[in-house]
């Protein structure tokens, strides 16, 4: 639809002069960040066909507080920290019955495996999963065959492209 800003729809705010050089000036009305919105999502799952309202009280107190939240370290930072204190702003607010969103966070850290995959030649689009891979010395060959392999970084979009895959 035509979605504005709260603050877009109060044109006195929007439009001002700017303080140094006297001229209009506009206020930028977009004052949450985009992922604001994944701050909270997790109220929405408690009451998902409500229409008048993002939960109800009653679906609020049954469902929450979510038992296992688990994420990676940028979620952890980012996502968890936000939706805690968003969550304790509701609570204050009366909006929420339990202080807390999550029982239980759980960070198991940054996934560090290999996100590559071992092509026969530098310039085939024949791809190999470490699985299939065997080393001798520093050069991989493929663990049935003994065919020499070259490693090579290939982006996660591009692995669906490579090897059919996901």
């Amino acid at each position: 639809g035509d979605f504005k800003a709260p603050l877009e729809r109060v044109p006195d705010w929007v439009a001002t002069t700017d303080p140094e050089t006297g001229e209009a000036a506009r206020r930028d009305p977009n004052t949450m960040p985009r992922w604001a919105g994944s701050c909270w999502y997790y109220l929405r799952f408690c009451d998902p066909a409500n229409e008048k309202a993002p939960w109800s009280a009653e679906a609020q107190r049954y469902w929450m507080n979510v038992d296992l939240n688990v994420g990676g370290a940028e979620h952890a930072e980012l996502h968890q920290l936000y939706s805690r204190f968003w969550h304790n702003v509701l609570y204050d607010l009366g909006l929420v019955s339990t202080r807390e969103p999550f029982q239980k966070l759980l960070n198991p850290g940054m996934v560090q495996g290999k996100s590559y995959r071992y092509f026969v030649g530098e310039e085939s689009d024949r791809a190999f999963d470490a699985g299939q891979v065997r080393y001798d010395g520093e050069t991989p060959l493929h663990a049935e065959t003994g065919e020499e392999l070259a490693e090579r970084w290939v982006p996660p979009a591009e692995v669906r492209r490579v090897d059919g895959r996901a």
